[in-house]
């Protein structure tokens, strides 16, 4: 019974330790690295961080597989423009990480305008 008792407890350690590594990668780690790569699709596509009036950060992993971007700017207040970050996107070419984009006005979704374009 002892015997028993130990393995439980063994294996349960063992987890809980792994779900610390995956929680402290997820939530930090690969945060970081989300909001690395959407502030370099940012300055790329012409925008300063001086420039960001708010920007909110959400993980999201069975919805949109990653972290949620809803960002404001002070030169173009009418649009919220959307970045969704995943990590791993299995695609033609392979596992590559991504970065998503998406413009809005008065919560419409894809609409034509706003002072910042999708990047091809």
């Amino acid at each position: 019974m002892k015997k028993k008792r130990g393995i439980f407890f063994k294996t349960l350690i063992v987890l809980s330790i792994l779900l610390a590594l995956f929680l402290f990668f997820e939530l930090g780690i690969y945060r970081l690295i989300a909001i690395n790569h959407v502030k370099d699709y940012m300055y790329k596509q012409g925008a300063q961080e001086e420039n960001i009036e708010s920007m909110e950060l959400g993980w999201d992993p069975l919805k949109t597989g990653g972290y949620n971007f809803r960002v404001k700017f002070k030169d173009d207040p009418e649009y919220e423009y959307f970045y969704n970050y995943r990590l791993f996107k299995i695609n033609d070419f392979g596992i590559d990480n991504t970065v998503r984009f998406e413009a809005s006005k008065d919560g419409i979704a894809n609409v034509q305008g706003g002072k910042y374009k999708e990047l091809r």
